[in-house]
């Protein structure tokens, strides 16, 4: 007899089997303790296929957060009937002669100044300025004497020039130059003594008397 035979007759007789035979199923391979008669059957049970784990759940895709270019501002609104800047600014700038240009300030800028202040206003910025705490004076302000020699006193539409005004914030504006670079203009505080731009009529008229 084979090794193999005298092995499983051993563990049949230790297991109870009356007839001294191992039975046709055995669970996890092991020989129960009471085996019905029968033909031992000598094949290796499949083991059963170990169950697929689930797969995981794609995680979600975090939503991106656009971040604006750091000179981005928002398109111009256009202006209303009613809420658009101080409608004192649109009143005193049609009252503004473009062939009389004050005291030392060219034509050619003193009528360059009252169309870009037109289009300021037509386009939005005006208002958007008022939003975001420019002043008549950051925008229309001048020296009394010398409104054009003294640009340090000039506020925004001075300079202009005829030029695009691409960005505006709280702090700065930024305008486009003819060679496609930027020129920026920060808000500065408004020094003792300035005047609006439609009140130098009055200052002529004041030295005069």
């Amino acid at each position: 007899m084979a090794l193999r035979d005298l092995a499983l007759a051993r563990l049949a007789k230790l297991n109870g089997c009356p007839s001294g035979t191992v039975p046709k199923a055995c669970p996890n391979g092991t020989v129960p303790k009471a085996c019905p008669s029968g033909t031992a059957d000598q094949s290796v049970g499949t083991l059963g296929t170990v169950g697929t784990a689930g797969t995981l759940g794609t995680a979600g895709t975090a939503s991106e957060t656009t971040r604006p270019a750091f000179d981005a501002t928002p398109p111009p609104v256009r202006l209303g009937s009613t809420d658009a800047a101080p409608r004192s600014w649109t009143e005193r700038l049609a009252r503004l002669d473009p062939a009389c240009p004050p005291r030392d300030v060219p034509l050619r800028r003193w009528t360059r100044l009252i169309k870009d202040a037109h289009l300021f206003i037509d386009q939005g910025w005006a208002a958007q300025a008022v939003g975001l705490g420019w002043s008549a004076l950051d925008l229309f302000g001048c020296h009394p004497q010398a409104p054009f020699a003294r640009i340090a006193q000039q506020g925004l539409l001075w300079l202009l020039n005829g030029r695009r005004l691409v960005v505006l914030t709280a702090e700065f504006a930024a305008i486009e130059a003819a060679s496609g670079g930027r020129l920026t203009c920060r808000r500065a505080p408004i020094e003792t003594g300035q005047v609006l731009a439609w009140d130098l009529g009055q200052v002529r008229e004041a030295a005069h008397e």
